[in-house]
């Protein structure tokens, strides 16, 4: 498996450095991304004690900047590596009210929109995998999407818009849920139709795995907005 290649996003520290561990001990090629090249270079340590001579490395990306995830884009695109293994693993859980330089609510984008994003912007890499090696995605959702049972309103994690949320509105579970939802929807509409191999799990120790068939989303729709944004900035 020396020639395989995986990308895990947040992969410096918990249950992203556990995963860069774990892979890079099966002998993947481990690139991971981290907010600053302190972080990054801390957790490399941490990889290269756990695992002597494992094949990793970082690049610098912040969810939260459009911007930091089309530079890790452009500097993973022109390596001549493929992509095995995505795992987008990086998010925040529950936090105040803030808006990204982008001006997106920022659960939701970092935990979903920057992800769609940079999955987006990979994709020739995850499409161009040995066809005898199948190219799997796998989405970190959470048990939290079930506290979202009605439509998305997308409009309202807009900075500019009128309605958009604010200090009296903003709920940061249910935020968090609707990041987590996204995240499950965006598996599912953006990812089978490419025939990839996606799996949505629960952000925990334990063996539940979220297929993106079996959500609760009966009662949800998947707008097209944010992507049509997203498409128009690749």
């Amino acid at each position: 498996m020396a020639s395989l290649y995986a990308i895990v996003t947040g992969g410096n520290q918990g249950m992203g450095l556990s995963t860069t561990i774990a892979l890079a001990a099966q002998g993947y090629h481990v690139t991971f991304s981290a907010r600053s090249a302190e972080k990054g270079d801390e957790a490399l340590g941490k990889i290269l004690e756990a695992v002597p001579g494992a094949k990793v490395d970082y690049l610098t990306m912040d969810l939260a900047n459009f911007g930091t995830i089309q530079t890790f884009a452009e500097q993973y695109l022109a390596t001549e590596r493929s992509i095995a293994l995505l795992v987008c693993n990086a998010g925040i859980m529950n936090t105040p009210l803030s808006y990204t330089i982008d001006g997106f609510e920022s659960q939701l984008q970092t935990n979903h929109l920057g992800h769609a994003k940079l999955l987006h912007l990979l994709m020739p890499k995850i499409k161009h995998v040995d066809a005898s090696k199948h190219a799997r995605v796998v989405c970190l959702s959470s048990r939290a999407h079930m506290r979202i049972a009605e439509a998305i309103d997308y409009s309202v994690t807009v900075q500019s818009n009128a309605n958009a949320e604010n200090e009296a509105t903003y709920d940061g579970w249910r935020s968090y849920g609707r990041s987590k939802l996204c995240n499950i929807l965006f598996a599912k509409v953006s990812l089978f139709p490419n025939n990839h191999c996606c799996f949505c799990l629960h952000n925990t120790t334990d063996t539940d795995t979220q297929h993106p068939t079996h959500a609760h989303t009966s009662h949800c729709t998947l707008k097209q907005q944010h992507f049509n944004y997203l498409l128009s900035n690749l």
